[in-house]
């Protein structure tokens, strides 16, 4: 599948609209966003990627990832994330964005676990043995655990779960784009 062919030259949402240029290489695509706001951003992204991973990929992140738009004072801005207890989940959604062009390195993980107080040490130990296992990211990008202490825990998996981020607005930009784009999944026009 071409990038380079379902890259809008614009994108409209209402907020804060830009104009998008995309720079072609055989390999690669680079594309820019100027915003209405005056604001610039751009991605690299590889141009040619496997369709059957791009479009689990954006199913998963429309069905499971962080989709909410962040307040513009945010410095990071908006970031493309999953959480989710599924291991399977977590690695297909890694794949995805390793197809996209992004490696495990420019990653960040954090666990949430819930657990009874003297089960802590031990439950912080085990989850990120199981994480940095199962996600091979690097241990120096795992942040600090949100741990939710509690008498009767509703621990649904044994090993909590993981949020694995990528801080790119550019990229949250086309992919909630996709994810709109009727056209994108079965020509049709958009409503």
């Amino acid at each position: 599948m071409d990038l380079s062919e379902i890259i809008p030259d614009k994108i409209k949402n209402g907020i804060d609209n830009c104009i998008v240029e995309k720079q072609i290489e055989a390999e690669w695509i680079l594309v820019k966003f100027r915003f209405e706001s005056g604001r610039t951003g751009s991605v690299k992204l590889k141009r040619f990627i496997n369709e059957r991973i791009f479009f689990f990929g954006l199913g998963l992140f429309a069905g499971e990832g962080t989709r909410k738009r962040r307040p513009s004072n945010i410095k990071r801005g908006n970031s493309v994330e999953l959480t989710n207890s599924n291991p399977l989940f977590i690695q297909c959604f890694m794949q995805f964005l390793e197809e996209l062009g992004f490696s495990k390195e420019k990653l960040k993980a954090r666990i949430q676990i819930s657990c009874k107080a003297s089960e802590l040490n031990k439950m912080r130990e085990r989850s990120l043995k199981f994480w940095l296992n199962a996600t091979n990211i690097p241990k120096e990008n795992f942040n600090k655990p949100n741990i939710r202490i509690r008498t009767q825990p509703k621990q649904k998996s044994e090993f909590g779960s993981v949020a694995v981020t990528l801080f790119s607005q550019p990229l949250w930009r086309l992919l909630e784009f996709w994810i709109q784009d009727r056209k994108l999944i079965d020509g049709s026009e958009r409503n």
